[in-house]
């Protein structure tokens, strides 16, 4: 593994932990996060693990996780 990789996965693995974290920390689901922010639970649980939010998805779960935009943003493979 290249130190490019190296990087973008430790970098993606932190913002997933954040992501994760903040959900936990108020006690969410991802059944009940997606009720809030209409961002299906299939998609909550394929982005918490490591596939890409779109534009959208990143807005309504950082709004309502109390995290950026930037903080679900993680370069794809």
């Amino acid at each position: 593994m290249n130190d490019r990789h190296c990087c973008r996965d430790f970098f993606m693995e932190e913002n997933i932990m954040e992501l994760k974290e903040a959900r936990f920390k108020r006690r969410l689901t991802q059944w009940s996060l997606s009720k809030i922010t209409n961002v299906h639970q299939s998609r909550i649980s394929l982005i918490e693990n490591g596939d890409r939010a779109s534009e959208n998805e990143r807005k309504a779960l950082a709004k309502e996780l109390g995290l950026t935009v930037e903080d679900i943003d993680w370069p794809s493979e």
